[in-house]
């Protein structure tokens, strides 16, 4: 396993890739003591992963075209792929999402799902709001949670419709 420490402008990352793929990415605390430098990154798979995220958090709108590698369940991985189709900017409901699955009761489940995602930002849990336009939970945080959306300039967009 390769690991990785990279501070954007969004924050500090902690990147874990293996074999298969990047398989964490998790949002330090501030005041995390800080680990590997992004520099130290050794495999092409996570290199690739902290030059994308530089370039995310440096405004670039592409999608994460590496390999990931999160786990989870049949149910889990059919969410995170829901929210990788979000656009960069968009937001989506957690019923939205629960309804484009064909489990329209499943909201809650959703959000379950959403809250164990390992990979921050490539796999973006952050555009997921409440029926409401509430911004929600967010393992990292309501206010890091604000400052991805903001990031993405979704503060005042509208809801993306899923078919």
């Amino acid at each position: 396993m390769d690991r990785a420490v990279v501070t954007t402008d969004l924050g500090r990352f902690e990147l874990a890739a293996g074999e298969r793929g990047l398989c964490s990415a998790v949002l330090l605390a501030d005041d995390a003591p800080a680990g590997c430098q992004a520099a130290a990154a050794t495999s092409p798979r996570l290199a690739e992963a902290v030059d994308w995220l530089q370039a995310y958090a440096a405004g670039d709108r592409r999608p994460f075209a590496g390999a990931l590698d999160p786990g989870g369940s049949e149910f889990q991985r059919r969410v995170w792929q829901r929210l990788m189709e979000l656009p960069f900017g968009a937001r989506a409901t957690y019923g939205e999402i629960a309804a484009s699955l064909g489990a329209p009761g499943a909201a809650r489940a959703v959000g379950a799902a959403a809250a164990a995602n390992p990979l921050a930002v490539f796999i973006p849990c952050h555009r997921l709001v409440g029926a409401r336009g509430s911004l929600g939970g967010y393992a990292w945080g309501k206010e890091r949670k604000r400052a991805l959306l903001s990031h993405e300039g979704a503060a005042g967009a509208g809801r993306l419709p899923l078919g």
